[in-house]
């Protein structure tokens, strides 16, 4: 890997994984982001499909989609959302 910059600040880190094309995603829980960073270095930020309950676990499906999990807040219940590349 190539040094990346630095994503928003403190925007925290809950989870990370590699998806199929070796580039490294891993959630900003206190951004409400999924952040992204390339085997050159090249990191990206987007929009959580879930926000504000605590977002926490990351895993990429077979197909490459990213799973997102939030672990709920406030006796509100957790939820998974997906994400597409």
């Amino acid at each position: 890997f190539a040094p990346a910059t630095a994503t928003a600040f403190n925007s925290g880190n809950a989870g990370i994984a590699t998806g199929l094309d070796g580039a490294m995603w891993f959630t900003e829980p206190n951004a409400d982001r999924i952040g992204r960073v390339t085997m050159s270095g090249i990191v990206s930020e987007f929009v959580s499909p879930v926000t504000g309950l605590g977002m926490k676990g990351i895993a990429v499906g077979p197909d490459g989609s990213l799973w997102i999990a939030e672990t709920g807040t406030g006796g509100n219940p957790g939820r998974i959302g997906r994400f597409v590349y």
